[in-house]
């Protein structure tokens, strides 16, 4: 349900490129629609609940690419 909603979200966009936003919006989506029934307060609850875990995953994967770790080579190798 979540890359549906994702793929969605893209073709509205039109953005080619990949877009964090998109994905927590497909992330707080989902997490709405999935607790649809359950009433308002389930709704926005899930939703999120979604929309945390998406921004989390978001920025902890921008802080994986700032630190790398790096390998040094020995100065013998030259």
């Amino acid at each position: 349900m979540y890359t549906c909603t994702e793929t969605i979200i893209g073709k509205i966009t039109e953005k080619d490129e990949y877009n964090p936003y998109n994905s927590v919006g497909a992330a707080v989506l989902t997490g709405a629609i999935f607790k649809s029934t359950g009433g308002i307060r389930a709704t926005a609850l899930a939703a999120t609940i979604g929309g945390a875990l998406a921004i989390t995953y978001h920025f902890g994967q921008i802080l994986w690419e700032k630190e790398k770790p790096t390998f040094s080579t020995p100065n013998w190798s030259s």
